[in-house]
């Protein structure tokens, strides 16, 4: 999975999550300032187990992301982060384990190898934290969610939640580059940042999502779109 069908599968399932909630009786600005519901709703409470993430049911179940080629697995709190994956072959029995030791092998969670590592932190201010964690681990795709500071009638603007927005990618690609220079990873690894932004300044509020990857390396931001088919963002 790239940067690109990661966003893709993000959008198309916080779309479904606000219409569900919106159809129980909820706003849209109600549930976006419920930090711990909207969490428990997204990437799944703290500590829990498998199929207790609903986006992680998400990735591995759709079919059209791709990783519906069984056995995909997930963890929460996994080595602290959020949300983990990978594929059963990145947990291969342990060395000198028999056989019949499998089904006990199986019920654990400890890869070799990590494909996915997703972290999700309420506010772009104090992201940074998210954004260590991340540079410091070796995995396939690493993504950042986040939120920017609300757009509305009560003093902030648009463009000071932009600069927030601003602020935040060029942390995240200043720190990409400086782990690369003092310890190169895996050229084929993509780093993903994702920034909400809930603009509430017309009746029908809406939520605004910013997307970018960066190669290993953190060379160049390249804008995300959650468009399938998009020329200027492949």
């Amino acid at each position: 999975m790239n940067g690109k069908t990661f966003f893709s599968a993000w959008i198309q399932f916080i779309d479904g999550f606000v219409s569900d909630r919106m159809k129980g009786g909820k706003t849209l600005s109600q549930l976006w300032h419920e930090r711990s519901a909207w969490t428990h709703g997204t990437i799944g409470p703290a500590h829990a187990r498998c199929a207790e993430s609903p986006f992680g049911d998400h990735l591995v179940g759709h079919a059209k992301y791709r990783l519906d080629e069984r056995p995909w697995r997930y963890q929460k709190e996994c080595r602290s982060f959020d949300l983990v994956l990978t594929r059963h072959a990145n947990m291969p029995l342990p060395y000198l384990w028999t056989q019949q030791e499998q089904a006990y092998w199986d019920a654990q969670f400890r890869p070799e190898a990590l494909d996915i590592v997703i972290e999700q932190e309420d506010s772009c201010g104090i992201a940074w934290q998210e954004m260590l964690k991340l540079v410091h681990v070796r995995a396939s795709l690493k993504v950042l969610v986040t939120y920017a500071s609300d757009v509305n009638g009560r003093g902030i603007s648009i463009d000071r939640s932009a600069v927030h927005i601003e602020n935040t990618k060029v942390m995240f690609q200043g720190m990409i580059q400086r782990s690369w220079e003092a310890c190169p990873e895996n050229a084929a690894t993509e780093y993903v940042l994702i920034i909400g932004q809930l603009d509430e300044r017309s009746e029908q509020p809406e939520v605004l999502w910013h997307a970018w990857s960066w190669a290993a390396n953190g060379a160049e931001a390249k804008e995300l779109c959650a468009l399938e088919a998009c020329e200027r963002c492949g």
